[in-house]
């Protein structure tokens, strides 16, 4: 058995589901890298996809959001593409620089308005990182505006907006730990965070990130945003929750903050990763990077990442139920990608008996006294799932088998 610290987590071959596959690893290294590795990426993606232009008819993954992107890149790098192709590039970006000019507006209005008003407002996500990290704001397509708001300021926050054009998308403020979605007339949404992450026990550290927030200017109005290694974290940290128009856009955001900031404080996010019960998910994202991407992510980061990964077990149990939950994957898929015994193994310990804190922190259970109980309960409701599904299967496949007689019936008539 090996004791290297660079032995990778038992569970990162099942969390591999979240990073991009070859294809989209191509794309990537050609948007993001320089000299011949672009040149190189962006061969290996044409001779991937065939045709791009008929490729980028028919995808949905979000790689559209990327053309800006490519488009500079390729400029940049000096490829040469098909004039039919360069024409679609150039029109994609065009489009989102004038697409830019309004989200800017829009997204200034709102920050001078709570600016204002003294709304305690951090700004997240695209907003914050086209300003600060992207060379050309153009560059990060975000579909969102993201703002993290203290719970004492909704009601007043949501007031000064409708003014604005903005409109309740879910009609309600919704629960203590569920985003609050408003729309601009013009259609673009405005996500009102009421915590940085859906799982609780992953702000653990959150008075301490909003301290370390910093004034930038955002959309040409100073406003409050996450440091570099905050960003990073909850960058890396929403990689299983992907908008489906932005499946690849954590990737861009995570490179480009760790390249704008070649003096990142990586004790800062390392100690925040480990409290927050984040290691697992981070020694996958950033592994990934480094590995794929060139990214510079010390070789000493990943290893304590590895390291710590392996002993938090609350951690690895959060990764598979936000595996499931936010990618759809059900359980036969997580231990078929799973490569090793051990892997299995502990997939099937988290199905049947997961850890006292994992219920507590994550399935809610409210009292410890319940926990025995659950663990009676939780076998036999995926039992009583698992019978359903056959019966269902079944019952489907014996409607379909008479649905073919029927019809000569009614023909006949």
């Amino acid at each position: 058995m090996q004791n290297d610290l660079r032995v990778k987590p038992v569970l990162s071959d099942t969390l591999a589901v979240i990073l991009p596959n070859m294809e989209q690893t191509w794309l990537l290294r050609a948007c993001l890298l320089s000299g011949e590795p672009a040149r190189q990426a962006w061969a290996a993606w044409c001779d991937c996809v065939g045709d791009p232009i008929a490729y980028l008819k028919n995808e949905d993954n979000g790689i559209k959001g990327l053309l800006p992107l490519l488009f500079a890149s390729l400029q940049q790098n000096q490829v040469s593409v098909d004039e039919t192709f360069q024409t679609c590039l150039k029109t994609a970006y065009l489009r989102d620089e004038l697409r830019n000019k309004k989200y800017r507006s829009i997204c200034g209005n709102v920050l001078a308005v709570f600016r204002r008003e003294n709304i305690q407002a951090i700004v997240l996500k695209g907003a914050a990182l086209a300003d600060t990290v992207y060379e050309n704001p153009v560059l990060q397509h975000s579909h969102n505006i993201d703002v993290l708001i203290k719970e004492s300021d909704l009601n007043r926050a949501a007031s000064l907006l409708l003014p604005l054009g903005f409109a309740m998308a879910n009609g309600k403020w919704g629960t203590e730990w569920r985003d609050v979605n408003i729309k601009h007339e013009s259609g673009l949404p405005l996500v009102i965070h009421r915590n940085l992450f859906p799982i609780p026990f992953h702000n653990t550290t959150a008075s301490e990130i909003r301290a370390r927030s910093q004034i930038q200017l955002i959309a040409d109005v100073p406003t409050r945003v996450l440091s570099p290694e905050d960003n990073l974290l909850h960058v890396c940290g929403h990689a299983p929750y992907p908008r489906n128009q932005e499946l690849l856009r954590w990737v861009c955001d995570s490179w480009f903050i760790v390249n704008r900031y070649p003096d990142l404080d990586w004790e800062i996010l390392l100690e925040s990763a480990q409290r927050s019960h984040l290691t697992l998910l981070l020694s996958v994202t950033l592994s990934y990077m480094a590995e794929n991407l060139d990214t510079p992510v010390p070789a000493t980061v990943l290893e304590r990442l590895y390291a710590a990964a392996r002993r938090d077990t609350i951690g690895r149990e959060t990764a598979l139920f936000e595996l499931r939950m936010a990618r759809r994957v059900g359980f036969r898929n997580l231990i078929r990608r799973s490569k090793s015994w051990r892997a299995r193994a502990l997939i099937m310990k988290w199905i049947f008996f997961p850890s006292p804190s994992y219920l507590l922190w994550v399935q809610q259970v409210r009292n410890t006294w319940l926990v025995p109980f659950y663990y009676i309960y939780r076998p036999v409701r995926y039992t009583a799932r698992q019978i359903w599904s056959f019966f269902k299967v079944r019952i489907r496949s014996k409607v379909r088998q008479k649905e073919p007689l029927a019809a000569p019936l009614r023909d006949q008539g």
